[in-house]
């Protein structure tokens, strides 16, 4: 539970989800392959309430941006 926990956090919430709506406003598209290495960022384990209130953290501000991303989209649109 807690490593799956910690993919879907780490790796694909804040290394892969938040980058790309960050890139749709415009901001350059940060990847290194040191980043992904999932092993080595695991270490020893993580704390499983910390990771969730972090993954609920992650999931709000991409769901905000992605909002901001769509509405910019449709007044674009509408200009």
């Amino acid at each position: 539970m807690q490593r799956a926990t910690f993919s879907i956090c780490f790796i694909y919430e804040q290394k892969i989800a938040l980058p790309s709506v960050r890139q749709w406003l415009g901001e350059p598209l940060k990847l290194t392959e040191e980043e992904y290495d999932e092993d080595a960022i695991w270490g020893d384990g993580q704390d499983l309430e910390i990771m969730l209130a972090q993954l609920q953290e992650v999931r709000v501000i991409r769901l905000l941006l992605s909002v901001l991303v769509l509405f910019w989209s449709v007044f674009r649109l509408m200009v």
